[in-house]
């Protein structure tokens, strides 16, 4: 897989570097029932549109059946972009 980007030196090594994972979606199984969660979850993927990039609904549609492949019961849904603020706004760090 290639990245690129318009960053610095330094990030544009560390994404030379960047080894991605094969996909295993047993493996992810194994990590789901270790994490407590041997029948999976449910779900919520947000994405919206953006412009500059039409593919970015597609890449969530995938995302979402990889998780649901492996337990990840994942609802999609596609908002506005003034969703954001609001839903930031009542992120809740743990």
């Amino acid at each position: 897989m290639t990245y690129t980007t318009d960053e610095t030196p330094a990030t544009q090594r560390s994404l030379e570097e960047w080894q991605t994972p094969a996909y295993d979606p047993e493996k992810a199984r194994q990590l789901l029932r270790e994490a407590g969660y041997p029948q999976g979850f449910n779900m919520v993927l947000n994405t919206f549109p953006l412009a500059g990039a039409p593919w970015l609904g597609k890449m969530a549609e995938a995302v979402a059946d990889y998780w649901g492949k492996v337990g990840m019961r994942t609802e999609l849904r596609v908002k506005g972009l003034t969703f954001i603020g609001p839903a930031l706004e009542t992120v809740t760090l743990k």
